[in-house]
């Protein structure tokens, strides 16, 4: 919008004649940053019957240089305006488009009251010229995507470049725009922010009128990638390093086997992978490097999960599973067993020379590779084990062991696998079953059973000793001061006496007290 204004003389010696400056602006040219100003220097006589006429120069001043000058002569009637003198000027604007001038003008005058002078000057504020065009640019924006920016521009002359800065990558949008610009911000500059999901994108807009820099304008949004997820992949292997014979099977078997896996994770716009995360069913061990061993299985989960995380925040894989068969282990259990005295057919009889001998024993099959044998060995109490003799499984087998009735024996039943593990239990064979039996010599003596051991009266396995009719298991009768006893047994209420406990132990699963007699 064009301005304008007024601006009073001062007239001097006489009260009948005013005068000011008008000032029109025109033509506000925004392209070229300039606008015309019409000035003109007027004077009204109010005089009744008063004429006066130029005697002097008249003169009108912009920013204190002349501009327009008038010497003629001529009169200035009672009651008339006159424009004295009419200049239009071409104002160049400031480079942010504002101007202010400073207007002079005046002259002087003679007449019937003589000599006056007129003079005044005033500020004329011109339009603020537009300069820089502006820009519509979204609040948001997503890497990949095409945007539309709209230019405003103040001249059909105007030309635009439209560049951007995000983080230390720049660029330019378009050159030589006139009122738009489409944007589509390239994926790649995901990687000026791999532990962000959005930053801060600077838009330039530079306005030019031809070759000329017009100015320049500076906007802000955000930029985000787009949405996305990691991938994780996961190979996994068996480590059977700790056997070799497990290791010939090729299978994952609890106790044995370790896993080994590796992870590779992929993601997007220049993020990088920092975090893993490895769960193993099978040790319930969570690990957290790209690749490794497990520990040893101690079940038989085969599962292996895994997951990676990028940089930015949130940004997780979805898991990835994968499983290997694996078997259960743990050692040889036996089933049942029976170990007796027989004759050579298998009977049994109690001074018998032949041994029955059956073992059902139980195994982890390991998918079938694992194997069990069943065997069997003999030897006199105190004495060293005979041979092995192999068993089939659940099967009686007569054994001619050569048993003499009048001696204890120990068998071993045993169950071993393919990997060596073995579970066994040891039976006793008593002797030949008789009423009472003194040992020769006369130094040891039994009762339901031949006597082994001198210094020793002997039970055959089943029998007890009662005492007040109180069973007492493995009870040994005082040896001067000293007792041994079962724990709750006391012997204050069998022997009499007083007795002190003076320390325990325990004998084939059974505590044992041991006490001395202090009255």
């Amino acid at each position: 919008m064009a301005e304008s204004g007024r601006i009073p003389l001062s007239v001097t010696s006489t009260n009948y004649i005013t005068g000011w400056i008008d000032w029109l602006e025109s033509d506000v040219n925004a392209a070229n940053n300039t606008s015309k100003v019409t000035l003109k220097l007027t004077y009204k006589n109010a005089g009744n019957f008063q004429t006066y006429s130029a005697s002097s120069t008249f003169y009108l001043k912009v920013d204190g240089t002349e501009v327009a000058t008038k010497t003629d002569g001529y009169t200035m009637d009672s009651g008339n305006t006159y424009v004295v003198l009419q200049k239009e000027v071409t104002v160049t604007h400031n480079a942010n488009g504002g101007k202010a001038i400073t207007v002079a003008g005046g002259g002087a005058l003679t007449g019937t009251r003589g000599l006056s002078a007129s003079s005044g000057s005033g500020t004329a504020t011109l339009t603020t010229i537009p300069r820089e065009s502006t820009m519509t640019v979204p609040v948001n924006m997503t890497m990949g995507q095409e945007y539309t920016l709209s230019i405003i521009r103040a001249s059909n002359a105007f030309t635009h470049t439209v560049g951007y800065s995000f983080g230390s990558s720049t660029g330019i949008i378009a050159q030589n725009a006139t009122t738009t610009a489409k944007w589509t911000p390239p994926a790649s500059l995901g990687s000026q922010i791999p532990t962000a999901n959005s930053d801060t994108v600077t838009l330039t807009l530079n306005t030019y009128n031809g070759v000329n820099l017009v100015g320049t304008k500076t906007y802000t949004a955000t930029l985000a990638v787009p949405d996305y997820t990691p991938t994780a992949e996961l190979n996994i292997s068996l480590d059977n390093s700790a056997s070799a014979t497990v290791a010939g099977w090729g299978i994952a078997l609890v106790g044995y086997t370790k896993l080994a896996y590796a992870v590779t994770g992929g993601t997007s716009y220049g993020a990088s992978i920092t975090v893993y995360e490895v769960t193993i069913g099978g040790t319930g061990e969570i690990l957290t490097v790209s690749s490794g061993l497990s520990g040893i299985l101690t079940t038989a989960n085969g599962a292996v999960c895994a997951r990676v995380k990028d940089g930015r925040p949130g940004k997780w894989s979805e898991a990835t599973e994968q499983t290997v068969t694996v078997y259960d282990y743990g050692a040889p259990e036996i089933l049942n067993g029976a170990v007796f005295r027989c004759n050579a057919q298998g009977e049994a009889t109690n001074d018998g020379a032949y041994l029955y001998v059956l073992c059902h024993g139980s195994i982890y099959s390991a998918g079938g590779y694992n194997a069990m044998t069943c065997r069997c060995r003999v030897r006199s109490v105190g004495g060293s084990w005979g041979s092995y003799t192999t068993l089939l499984d659940n099967v009686g087998a007569v054994i001619p062991a050569g048993l003499s009735a009048t001696a204890s024996y120990e068998a071993e039943l045993s169950v071993i696998d393919t990997l060596g593990s073995e579970r066994t239990v040891l039976y006793t064979i008593p002797t030949a079953a008789v009423a009472f039996h003194l040992k020769q010599g006369g130094r040891g003596a039994a009762f339901g059973k031949y006597a082994e051991h001198d210094n020793t009266l002997e039970l055959p396995t089943g029998w007890e000793i009662t005492i007040g009719g109180t069973p007492v298991q493995r009870a040994f009768f005082p040896v001067g001061s000293i007792l041994q006893t079962v724990s709750g047994t006391d012997p204050t209420n069998y022997i009499g006496g007083t007795w002190t406990q003076i320390a325990t132990s325990t004998v084939g699963g059974v505590t044992v007290v041991i006490w001395q007699r202090t009255a």
